[in-house]
């Protein structure tokens, strides 16, 4: 009976064929293979490594008991400690058997969520293999019998035993239930890959006593499964060249078919792995470096709604508070509206960049120090509904929360982003204007000022009277956008779960803005899959005078990503984004 437990776990989820790229298989007398170089774990213990074609494998299971910071990975030894981990979502390792001589000979079996926390199961340099790397190395690399090219030439049942030839020495390791069963010692060996299936089960793979091949499927990521890590061989061109020259292509091709300046773009994989890459100038013959900071426009309204949430997590406010416990009134201002309307524009407020004064006064003299209160009253004007009643976008009503901000911390906004989030969040090339320094590697933005048709570099041009009437403009790069989506809705260190949840209950419809956005939380907008290849995604875009950017998270894949661009209208980044997506998809579901 303990038999069928394990095993209706994996054939009701198991996806029973092998998924097979378009190329073909290497020519066995073609493939590397080969003994490597030997790594160490953090608590010392010495893995045998084999090269196979492009990738080199751990040929051993992982056994570690920290995770690569140092922190100690709890042993669920009982059902019950087992279990216990599996409802809270927490990290848990055991024994099969729960007998440490099961450990030394198969290793360690890990839930999913010890192969995806942040503080890093692999060994230092290597990482947990991503589910197109599982296929480069059964379908690509070994082709058919590729189980029995990985399995070791003993200890299957059944006669089950393989030939080794692929060095990889696979195990029949066996797993454990979400239940705190075990089962599948002597006939199974089961690995996680670091791809997430849906919010309940991730991708591994399966070898059986029985047969030559090797099971793609799915299982509940309570369970526990043994864990192998893997790199690029050095000398080759292994899943990870290919994908970044497949993203880089995709922001080449990208940029050019928008016909911009220059475009950035980042993206951060599930197991922390990341790619970042540029594409184009910022001016003249000077190329776009990962490092040079664009405007980040908009974005800036989900950094003022993470600091009111904070806020509100300290007992400084609510979010249901009403604009006159914080602030004197304003004409066009109903004080009875709330900071969670503010958030999600469901204020009513007009949304005073539609003021063609503001602009008029802006570029009659771009130098004016302006301050948040002044730019509400020299441009708002009578809101467009009563509050609650409707949606409409609306920067005079993220002026207000930034005056909340300002009122309850008696600070600036620059001082507020850097000490909350830019400095503990290792945003190192993040900053607000109108209080830090201007840093040095900035990319020039290029506006069309004269409306023929051309864009002018405008770096020249002050920003003081933009910026400094909206409280500040945040600068950033396409890595420290890709990091915000991440920390914020993935590692989730910024806020809460419950006040995260909040945040990203989403308003619709977003009316005017229905192309963008599909809906709209506190201070996050929930994408129009149409923008995102059909996907679900939520963060925020920007644009300001001369650029545009965007940060995004997308919760299928557990990818997060960021975009700037330096050319006014923003075509570069949709352009890219498409291109990217593709190669991003293709890459994760092995096409």
């Amino acid at each position: 009976m303990k038999k069928q437990i394990l095993l209706s776990t994996v054939v009701l989820l198991l996806i029973p064929e092998i998924c097979c790229q378009s190329d073909a298989a290497i020519e066995p007398g073609d493939l590397i293979i080969e003994e490597s170089t030997r790594i160490t774990d953090i608590d010392g213990n010495v893995y045998r490594t084999a090269r196979i074609g492009d990738q080199i494998w751990m040929a051993e299971n992982l056994n570690v008991s920290h995770f690569r910071n140092g922190d100690v990975i709890p042993q669920s030894g009982s059902k019950e400690e087992w279990v216990q981990a599996v409802l809270a979502g927490e990290p848990a390792w055991s024994y099969y058997d729960n007998d440490p001589e099961n450990g030394n000979k198969y290793g360690m079996l890990y839930n999913w969520i010890d192969v995806m926390d942040q503080r890093g199961l692999a060994p230092e340099g290597w990482h947990i293999p991503s589910d197109t790397e599982w296929t480069t190395l059964t379908d690509y690399s070994l082709g058919e019998n590729a189980g029995f090219r990985m399995k070791s030439t003993s200890g299957w049942n059944s006669n089950g035993n393989g030939d080794n030839s692929s060095l990889f020495n696979a195990l029949p390791g066996g797993g454990r239930t979400e239940t705190g069963d075990f089962d599948g010692c002597g006939t199974d060996g089961l690995w996680w890959s670091a791809l997430q299936n849906d919010p309940s089960s991730a991708w591994g793979r399966d070898v059986k006593d029985s047969g030559g091949g090797i099971l793609r499927g799915t299982w509940p990521k309570g369970t526990g499964l043994s864990v192998r890590a893997t790199v690029a061989a050095s000398d080759g061109d292994g899943s990870w060249a290919s994908l970044e020259e497949r993203l880089q292509k995709a922001l080449d091709d990208g940029l050019n078919k928008a016909k911009g300046e220059g475009v950035s773009a980042a993206v951060i994989f599930p197991d922390g792995s990341k790619w970042v890459g540029v594409s184009g100038v910022s001016h003249g013959s000077t190329k776009l470096t990962t490092k040079m900071r664009f405007s980040a426009g908009s974005i800036e309204k989900i950094f003022t709604a993470a600091a009111i949430l904070q806020l509100a997590e300290e007992g400084m406010l609510a979010v249901d508070d009403t604009l006159d416990k914080w602030l004197p009134p304003y004409p066009y201002i109903d004080g009875t509206i709330t900071i969670r309307q503010l958030l999600n524009h469901t204020s009513g407020l007009y949304h005073y960049v539609e003021n063609e004064d503001m602009w008029t006064s802006i570029f009659a003299d771009p130098t004016r120090m302006w301050t948040p209160e002044e730019f509400i009253l020299a441009f708002n004007r009578p809101p467009y509904f009563p509050k609650g009643t409707g949606w409409h976008y609306s920067q005079t009503g993220y002026n207000l929360l930034k005056m909340i901000v300002m009122e309850i911390t008696g600070t600036p906004m620059s001082t507020v982003n850097k000490s909350r989030f830019f400095d503990p969040l290792g945003l190192t090339n993040s900053f607000t204007s109108m209080g830090e320094t201007l840093p040095d590697n900035i990319a020039h933005g290029w506006f069309d000022m004269d409306n023929d048709g051309n864009y002018e570099d405008i770096f020249v041009w002050p920003r003081t009277a933009f910026a400094s009437g909206i409280g500040g403009e945040v600068w950033s790069t396409a890595e420290d956008l890709a990091k915000w989506a991440r920390v914020l809705f993935y590692d989730k260190t910024v806020l809460t779960q419950s006040t995260l949840d909040e945040m990203l209950t989403f308003h619709t419809p977003c009316t005017g803005e229905e192309f963008v956005c599909a809906g709209y939380g506190l201070g996050v907008v929930n994408f129009n899959p149409q923008i995102l290849s059909g996907l679900e995604g939520y963060g925020h875009s920007g644009h300001g005078p001369g650029y545009a950017a965007g940060t995004v998270f997308l919760p299928k894949y557990n990818v997060c990503l960021g975009f700037v661009d330096n050319t006014d209208g923003g075509e570069s980044v949709s352009v890219t984004i498409e291109k990217l997506l593709a190669a991003i998809i293709g890459y994760l579901e092995g096409k």
